[in-house]
């Protein structure tokens, strides 16, 4: 079909075919991305010409310059594309679909830019390229010039190089050989700096192998800090075997360019799709960020720079593991946030290719490191912060040992400049000269230099037509000459004639521009003649104080956590069995065989403080660090987004998923898992639809990562098993589930021992552990974190105690010690609850829990977790004991209960007493008054199998009862010889009336007390007043006058004669100096008056206690009645004997050891 070409402005080299053949190629369901075959007649070179383009949907619309053609015979494409294509407005081509076999899917696609200029572009914008780039373009055919569009303003070029497959067809024609590009294509961009002649690059002795980017594992660099005695080996170098620096075909000591791989190439749809807001999200908080920041620049670094070397290069035990791996030490890690066993992207820079930036000045500042973000994870020790002058003189000091090139006693430093980027860190080992322990420092280049740029930005932005200063702008100028940049190319294409203010925003653009491509890709060489040049500006600052947060790396755990772990040994075998049949890299055989997923998790469950966090972090740690494992692990701490939306939990879950996938087998952490997927409410649909969206998305990623060769493990926790949505909890997600019991008296034994020994400190005992195990009986109820707050409140004491005493700290303790901590400490796990201890002496060692018919709750589930939680609770307290009041309305017959709550609530207490465990030291009693309405399987043997039937009291039980009532009052001889006679005349009275009767008593015996005592006053008051109007004057107490005597009269006796005059200073302050005396005295004379007063009245019979007497046991007697009356008990002694007929024996047997019941 021929037809006419038509240009138009579009940001891709996509075509759009006429409306009638689009809407012909829509009906017949032809894909989008369609490749296309154009042909034409070169009337200069008198040949025919060919080229391949990509048709994405789109219909022409409009008949563009040329009004001789309708847009029903004109191809459309852009003016760029259409240049680079050599065709012109109007002229005709031939388009036919191209056949598979002369395009086929690109495996690598080599491309170089066309300019200088179109190379630095690229590299300052090479991750958007990387993720817009199928947005502009499908197809490529060697030799051909390509326009790519960045933000849609502007344009570099690319010249296709080379592509990998070739057609077959093309070797047989003048085709070029063309490729379909895919998410799978690796496009390989060879650099192009400025003003180096290519003949003369050093690129062109380099391979096209050695060019390659390389896939490579983060190792851990515990290997690298023997061999490393002088901070650079950690800091500057990276290392990898000797079998990869030969197959990549690298050199000792090329610069390699590091970077996270961010390609969505690699990854699933869904992860794509979803990993693109939450980028968006993360730009546009940083943009907000650098606004509130102005001052302070943001870092947000694209790669890193490092000198890569084998292992056999470095003097010491320096070993990498495979060919795939790469050591990366911490402080290059830092600059990136990479974790050990992350899987990065690893590129060889030639020479003339690396981004070298002038340095116009140099700040140095101490580093301090914060606590890991891993609770685990060992502290960083403390260090000084050293002067400004004194951390000077050892940098120089370092610089002139570590980074002279000719020294000949350091064979380990290679012969080089080191190269830094901006915030670059490296670890200073101690000079001896200046007794300094090992510090880190951190690089900041051309800091003024960015600064003064953004106070001249913002003199510009407020100041209106203000000029830049010409010196200003001519050190800018060479700073675009040293690096280069197009911009000002681009914006003097779009303007003819810029006034002079344009060039000045235009001026301050660039360097604006060239300050940001410092930050994020300049590389800065440095030697030991930096520290020595008098032009370089190099400041000394001080640490304000801030520190910075170290990576979340589970490296700096390893296996050392299982040491602290005490009492968890069987939880722990069975995690490792289940987990290292799934990451360890030496069973993949035995995976294939026996068909096992490419997933798998284990839900840890206990309750807070029983040690999940620290099992799943030993865990994590451990596989981390085992050779045959190497996993990666990212943690999530669900807390975070407690009742946030659900879209935003998965905008979160995506980039975690997204970084496991990327450097898989992987461990992914969720701790508290059920806090943002907890077990629905029935009441509530919408909790319910909210946690099968979140369920079903991650069960979503988890099926998209699924890889037996590699897999994905999940490690959760959660307070418990019914905590946690019960739908998550399949096989398939959640294969093991650990549930963490409260420790026993062995556990606690164990973990006091590992903590003791973690510490450095031991028992003043002659056996250690027979002691700790004594110790350890009176902890019931402590959990592991209790144990541990007990440890350090005795170290506290120790410390305490040693500092009194003006002794030295000592490595022992004491039980004496550790009971004295323990005075005053509630275990969390006995918080809140209401824990009784028996005042019976044989009952001293066992308390009591309490709960009665409020665990009834109209919600589902919410009963028979209240059930759950209460002998949870008893089995930390043991040995302890449950007592159920109104034991009937809680366990009721099944079925009579229309809204199922009890029967649920008696089938949870079926399952609790018949425990497959049992609970060492936890007795059950209930109490009741209809035994009849209980449901019978509660009472079977095994269970509540003994009853013990509380009749009302006989005489002599009576008397029995009354007796110990009158024992804890004041009663009076003539009543202590009646209590026979009411015990004799309260015939049906039950303990309870019994009780009321010695209690009205006591009350009427205090009524009268103080009804004595309101006479007594009233006739006092009486007196006195009858007193006071006999005597006249003021009434003191005891009817004498306050006034009299006391009375002082001042007279100024030297100024007798002349009463006029004013009294001196001097005589006014021993006026006031008399008159405080006087005043003190008075005060002194009034309080021994009434203590006086008070011992009289004490003396007197004031302090009469109240007395019960016969007449007040009579009284409250006869106001009394028997509170079941003789019809009710004849009725409930009914229901009692058929209780006893149908259950047969009462009595019943049980191991000991066991729970114990009593009905």
């Amino acid at each position: 079909m021929d037809l006419y070409v038509t240009l138009r402005h579009s940001p891709n080299c996509f075509v759009n075919l006429p409306l009638k053949i689009a809407h012909t190629l829509a009906q017949r369901n032809e894909s989008t991305q369609l490749i296309l075959e154009l042909k034409w007649y070169d009337k200069a070179n008198k040949e025919d010409k060919y080229a391949f383009v990509g048709w994405s949907g789109g219909s022409s619309s409009s008949m563009g310059n040329n009004h001789h053609h309708h847009h029903n015979d004109s191809l459309e494409m852009s003016q760029e594309m259409a240049q680079c294509l050599g065709l012109v407005e109007g002229q005709m081509i031939r388009l036919k679909a191209a056949s598979a076999s002369a395009v086929q899917k690109a495996t690598t696609v080599e491309v170089e830019p066309v300019t200088s200029d179109d190379w630095e572009i690229l590299e300052v914008h090479a991750e958007y390229l990387e993720e817009q780039l199928l947005n502009q373009i499908n197809v490529v055919s060697s030799g051909q010039i390509i326009p790519i569009w960045i933000h849609q303003k502007i344009v570099i070029h690319l010249r296709v190089i080379d592509v990998t497959p070739k057609s077959s067809s093309s070797s047989s024609s003048n085709q070029p050989s063309a490729v379909k590009l895919s998410n799978d294509s690796e496009i390989i961009v060879a650099p192009k700096p400025r003003n180096i002649p290519s003949s003369s690059s050093s690129s062109s002795s380099r391979s096209y192998n050695s060019l390659l980017p390389r896939h490579l594992y983060i190792q851990q660099e515990s290997s690298l800090v023997d061999s490393d005695n002088n901070g650079l080996l950690s800091s500057t170098t990276v290392y990898i075997s000797l079998n990869a620096m030969k197959e990549y075909e690298w050199n000792q000591g090329d610069i390699v360019e590091i970077s996270q791989i961010k390609s969505k190439d690699q990854l699933p749809s869904i992860l794509q799709s979803s990993s693109e807001s939450t980028d968006a999200e993360d730009n546009q908080q940083q943009q907000q960020q650098q606004g509130q920041q102005q001052q302070q620049p943001i870092i947000k670094r694209k790669c890193i720079y490092a000198r890569v070397y084998s292992s056999q290069e470095v003097v010491g035990k320096l070993i990498v593991k495979s060919d795939q791996h790469i050591i990366v030490g911490k402080n290059l890690r830092y600059l990136l946030q990479l974790n050990v066993n992350t899987q990065i992207k690893v590129r060889i820079l030639p020479s003339h290719s690396i981004p070298i930036c002038p340095i116009s000045g140099v700040q140095i500042k101490q580093v301090v490191w914060r606590n890991s973000p891993l609770e685990f994870a060992p502290k960083p020790p403390r260090i000084s912060l050293l002067p400004p002058q004194l951390l000077h003189q050892v940098v120089k000091e370092w610089s002139h040992i570590y980074l002279k090139e000719n020294n000949k006693d350091n064979q380990q430093q290679p012969k080089a400049m080191v190269p830094l980027v901006n915030g670059s860190i490296i670890t200073i080992p101690p000079i001896k000269n200046y007794s300094t322990n090992s510090i880190d420092i951190q690089f900041h280049f051309n800091q003024q230099q960015q600064q003064q740029q953004m106070s001249s930005q913002q003199q510009q932005q407020g100041g209106g037509n203000r000029q830049m200063h010409p010196q200003q702008r001519q050190n800018n100028q060479e700073l675009l000459n040293v690096i280069g940049n197009v911009l000002s190319n681009q914006i003097d294409n779009l303007v003819d004639q810029p006034n002079p203010q344009q060039q000045q925003q235009q001026q301050s653009s660039q360097s604006s521009q060239q300050n940001q491509y410092q930050l994020i890709h300049g590389v800065f060489m440095i030697n030991d003649e930096i520290f020595n040049q008098d032009r370089m500006i190099i400041s000394f600052e001080k640490n304000d104080g801030s520190k910075l947060e170290p990576l979340e790396d589970y490296v700096d755990i390893s296996d050392r956590l299982f040491d602290r772990i005490g009492g968890m040994d069987k939880l722990i075998d069975q995690a490792k069995d289940y987990l290292s049949l799934l990451v360890r890299k030496d069973y993949g055989m035995l995976r294939n065989q026996l068909n096992a997923p490419g997933n798998g998790g284990v839900l840890i469950t206990g309750s807070h403080g029983s040690g999940k966090s620290m099992l799943a972090s030993a865990l994590a740690g451990y596989y981390v660090h085992l050779d045959e494992s190497l996993t990666f692990v990212v943690r999530l701490n669900c807390q975070l987004l407690k009742e946030t939306k659900v879209e935003r939990i998965r905008q979160t879950l995506t980039p975690i998923f997204t970084r496991a996938y990327l450097s898989k087998p992987s461990i992914i952490i969720l701790e508290d898992l059920d806090i943002i997927l907890p077990n629905p409410n029935e009441q509530d649909p919408g909790s319910k639809i909210r946690c099968l969206q979140i369920s079903n998305y991650i069960k979503k990623l988890i099926g998209v990562c699924r890889d037996r060769n590699a897999p994905i493990v999940l490690i959760a926790t959660s307070q418990s098993i019914q905590s946690l949505y019960k739908d998550f909890q399949t096989p398939d997600v959640m294969g093991l589930t650990l549930e963490i019991q409260p420790p026993s008296r062995d556990d606690r034994a164990d973990i006091f021992f590992k903590l003791l020994k973690r510490l450095d400190l031991q028992v003043e005992d002659d056996n250690e552990k027979v002691a700790l195990g004594r110790f350890a009986s009176s902890l019931e109820g402590y959990l592991g974190c209790d144990i541990e707050r007990l440890i350090e409140r005795v170290i506290y004491l120790n410390r305490s105690n040693s500092n009194n005493n003006n002794n030295p700290q000592q490595s022992t303790v004491t039980l004496k010690g550790m009971h004295l901590a323990k005075e005053g400490y509630t275990p969390i796990s006995l918080k809140g609850v209401k824990l009784h201890q028996s005042d019976a002496g044989k009952w001293n060692d066992i308390g009591g829990l309490k709960d009665g018919p409020e665990l009834l709750n109209k919600y589902i589930g919410s009963s028979e977790q209240g059930v759950r939680d209460i002998f949870s609770r008893a089995s930390s307290a043991s040995p302890c004991v449950l007592f159920f009041d109104e034991f009937d309305s809680i366990a009721p017959r099944r079925g009579h209960d229309s809204t199922g709550v009890t029967d649920r609530v008696v089938n949870q207490f079926l399952t609790e007493l018949d425990g497959v465990e049992g609970l060492a030291g936890v007795y059950v009693l209930a109490a009741t008054s209809r035994p009849d309405l209980i449901d019978p399987a509660l009472l079977r043997p095994g269970r509540l199998d003994k009853s013990l039937y509380c009749n009302i009291p006989e005489r002599d039980e009576r008397l029995e009862i009354i007796t110990i009532l009158a024992n804890k009052m004041r009663i009076d001889e003539e009543s202590q010889n009646s209590l026979a006679e009411l015990a004799d005349t309260s015939e049906g009275y039950t303990g309870a009336d019994l009780r009321a009767i010695m209690y009205n008593s006591q009350l009427k015996s205090i009524h009268e007390l103080m009804h004595k005592k309101e006479q007594e006053k009233k006739e006092k008051r009486e007196k006195e007043e009858n007193d006071k109007q006999l005597g006249g004057g003021v009434a003191g107490v005891g009817g004498e006058s306050i006034l009299g005597n006391n009375i002082v009269i001042f007279e100024n006796i030297e100024n007798n004669n002349n009463n006029n005059s004013r009294m001196t200073n001097e005589q006014r302050n021993k006026l006031i100096q008399k008159i405080d005396e006087i005043k003190t005295t008075f005060g002194q004379q009034i309080d021994d008056e009434n203590n006086n007063r008070n011992n009289n009245n004490n003396s007197n019979g004031n302090n009469e206690q109240p007395i019960i007497k016969k007449i007040h046991f009579e009284e409250s007697f006869k106001q009394s009645s028997p509170s079941v009356p003789p019809s009710e008990r004849t009725r409930y002694e009914k229901i009692y004997k058929n209780f006893l007929k149908e259950r047969g024996s009462v009595t019943g047997t049980k191991k000991e050891g066991m729970k114990q019941t009593l009905a």
